[in-house]
């Protein structure tokens, strides 16, 4: 880093000179006229003289707004990023010997010769990234999606050199990553690791189930069995219910590469949550035999849930919705025009008013019989939507108009809110979807509702909701503030090739308006099953006698597990409620209990949760290195194995795109506001008058 001074004025730089003349006459003036300085020595004079010259001219100086003008140049190495796959899959193959030992030695000794010439990040990724430099293969999942989102949010607009991969090519969540690469407009060395050939190995490769079945139902179970380099061996297939064998058949394993379906059913019971393991008996010789087993949770329940959607009239947002519902087999879900609704409002659990009331129908029975009977009720609002009827519910909010028209609102996350949990994918996907239509107008919500999504208007965030929930009279009532969100589920499928995050979300709206409102002053939500990797996540709401949120009061947690183990926590207060992070759990099931004492009064709530393992990482053994070498090419790369750093290394140096770039920051500041010019001209003007005081001229 270097810095180079220069000054500027405010005025032509030649008034300088009329400063210097100004101080030199006023000196002269001063000094050589004054009859008292007679009798003093005239080097003296001349002394005094030269510190009022000094003082005078630089005052004047400064009249003229000089400033010092700084440029600092700093010049910045390429940035080489290492990114280490740290997931399991590394060392399920023949040579795990070698990653765990003589591998990990070469990369260390390869990153720190790349550190004589670059700034060198290291990053290890799997389920997530970190700055973790341990060697450790115990990641459940890869993800690259993780590994590029990283990349561009930390060092976007930094000088990065080149990416270096060092993985196998397996990834099993997330996108390809020969597509998430498309943007970099840097190179991508990639190192490859394990091992491309067919291994020996017997494995469930799918296991398709429902999440949810109903009490005394038969419920079906698919499993994808897949055997490698086993021909002619047999196996057996089972399936055990909390240890007992309710399913087993033999297998005779036909061909090199085998493949079988295996279609079952069981019966559901008892009710609550239940633990299944599908397993195929071990065969010598096999690769790994972990992933011979896969554990499975159904929720049994006694009856379904329904869901009413009523529509002003055919909308796209419609389908949107009844399809995003459909996906959890809790719910039933009918739709019907508002005018051909016969029905009973009390038949159902949750009532999803799309555009109404309107202007043509007001809906006025089935408003009445929802408030009447305590039903749920999730307004859509629109264009069609009659905003004066609904301010005249009374529900806890309203909408305050003086001409009818629309905004075009995104959504900004309201992290406060927590109600539910909101998987972090989507809220980072909200940020860049296609606005909602929503009513203009000043919008009202009583204190206690829940805001989702803020209204976010022309790069503005408001204090307008998008998606907001409320309580009114033990009735919950959901608002979404706009219409559109059918091109919400097309551009999830876009970025995502699924619409797993649109409909997880509106699921998790559904499923907590469709809850009944208990007047309890203490809850605590958790979910039911946690795969292995995921940290067990706990909110809690404490009301006081006027049922006003309070988190005065600490509230404490216990989880104990099978063996009766037992995890004290303290919740974490947010605002007016409560948040607990208990980490991560290995597999197994667990029971809590959550207390509180509030006004000398207790409260308690409990539940339990089971933890399933996640053996993504076994299902797919064999190294995808045309993956890694597509990705090397398109970037401009180039793939390499680990026993070539030295020529991954020489690749790096030779390579003239990966050079230093100089930053230049330029920086004004007034010397008037520099304190050690003010100390400067007390210690003139002081000295001066000192001589002057000493030798009698005052």
């Amino acid at each position: 880093m270097t810095l180079l001074f220069n000054i500027s004025f405010g005025y032509s730089p030649w008034l300088i000179f009329f400063c210097i003349i100004a101080g030199a006459v006023y000196a002269g003036l001063l000094y050589f006229r004054d009859k008292k300085l007679v009798e003093v020595n005239k080097n003296i004079i001349r002394s005094m003289a030269v510190l009022r010259f000094i003082t005078v001219s630089f005052l004047a100086f400064l009249l003229l707004s000089p400033l010092i003008v700084m440029l600092e140049n700093t010049i910045e190495k390429p940035i080489i990023i290492v990114a280490r796959d740290n997931s399991e899959s590394i060392l399920i193959n023949k040579d795990s010997t070698y990653y765990k030992g003589e591998y990990v030695d070469q990369t260390k000794d390869f990153i720190e010769s790349l550190k004589n010439d670059f700034e060198v990040i290291e990053l290890a990724f799997g389920d997530v990234v970190s700055e973790d430099k341990g060697f450790t293969f115990d990641q459940k999942t890869t993800n690259f999606s993780e590994l590029t989102r990283e990349i561009f949010t930390r060092f976007s607009g930094r000088n990065i050199g080149a990416v270096i991969l060092s993985t196998d090519g397996i990834y099993n969540k997330g996108s390809n990553p020969y597509y998430e690469t498309g943007d970099f407009d840097f190179p991508v060395y990639t190192v490859a690791l394990g091992d491309t050939s067919l291994q020996r190995d017997l494995f469930i490769s799918e296991l398709n189930t429902n999440k949810i079945a109903f009490l005394g139902n038969n419920f079906p179970v698919q499993v994808i069995v897949k055997a490698n380099k086993l021909k002619g061996q047999t196996t057996k297939i089972s399936l055990f219910h909390n240890s007992e064998t309710v399913f087993s058949e033999v297998i005779k394993i036909e061909s090199e590469e085998f493949e079988k379906t295996i279609n079952l059913q069981t019966e559901a019971k008892p009710a609550g949550l239940q633990r299944y393991r599908i397993s195929l008996m071990a065969l010598d010789g096999e690769i790994s035999k972990e992933n011979n087993h896969r554990d499975f949770v159904v929720e049994v329940i006694e009856n379904r849930q329904k869901i009413l959607v009523l529509s002003n009239s055919p909308h796209p947002d419609v389908a949107a919705l009844k399809k995003a519902f459909e996906k959890n087999e809790n719910f039933e879900v009918i739709h019907q025009n508002i005018n051909d609704f016969t029905g009973k409002i009390t038949d159902y659990n949750l009532v999803v008013l799309h555009q109404l009331p309107s202007v043509k129908n007001p809906a006025t029975t089935v408003l009445a019989d929802l408030l009447k009977n305590n039903i749920s009720v999730l307004f859509v609002l629109g264009s069609q939507s009659n905003i004066k009827q609904i301010n005249a519910l009374n529900t806890g909010f309203s909408i305050s108009q003086r001409v009818n028209s629309i905004d075009e609102s995104q959504g900004i996350f309201n992290k406060d809110f927590l109600s539910f949990e909101v998987n972090e994918d989507f809220v980072e996907m909200v940020r860049f979807l296609p606005p909602l239509s929503s009513p203009y107008g000043e919008y009202a919500i009583n204190g206690d509702a829940g805001v989702v999504f803020w209204q976010k208007i022309k790069n503005v965030t408001t204090s307008r909701p998008l998606i907001f929930f409320t309580d009114y009279n033990s009735t919950k009532i959901g608002c979404i503030c706009g219409e559109g969100i059918w091109k919400w589920r097309i551009q999830d499928f876009v970025q995502n090739n699924s619409h797993n995050l649109f409909d997880e979300f509106f699921n998790k709206i559904s499923q907590y308006l469709s809850l009944k409102l208990k007047k309890q002053q203490f809850t605590v939500s958790a979910k039911n099953v946690y795969p292995e990797n995921e940290s067990v996540l706990f909110s809690a709401e404490l009301y006081n006698e006027s049922y006003e949120l309070v988190n005065e009061a600490d509230v404490t947690l216990e989880i104990t597990d099978q063996n009766n183990k037992k995890y004290p926590f303290t919740f974490s207060k947010t605002d007016n409620a409560y948040r607990l992070n208990a980490g991560m759990f290995p597999p197994g099931d667990y029971t809590w209990v959550a207390k509180v004492t509030n006004y000398k009064k207790a409260y308690s709530a409990g539940g339990k949760f089971t933890v399933v393992p996640v053996q993504m990482e076994a299902q797919n053994t064999r190294a995808d290195h045309g993956l890694l070498f597509r990705i090397a090419e398109k970037t401009g790369g180039k793939m390499f194995f680990p026993s070539q750093y030295d020529q991954l290394l020489d690749h790096i140096r030779s390579n003239k795109d990966i050079v230093p770039v100089s930053y230049s920051d330029k920086n004004y500041k007034d010397l008037i506001n520099l304190k050690w010019i003010f100390f400067a001209l007390l210690v003139l003007i002081s000295a001066e008058w000192f001589f002057r005081k000493y030798f009698g001229s005052y």
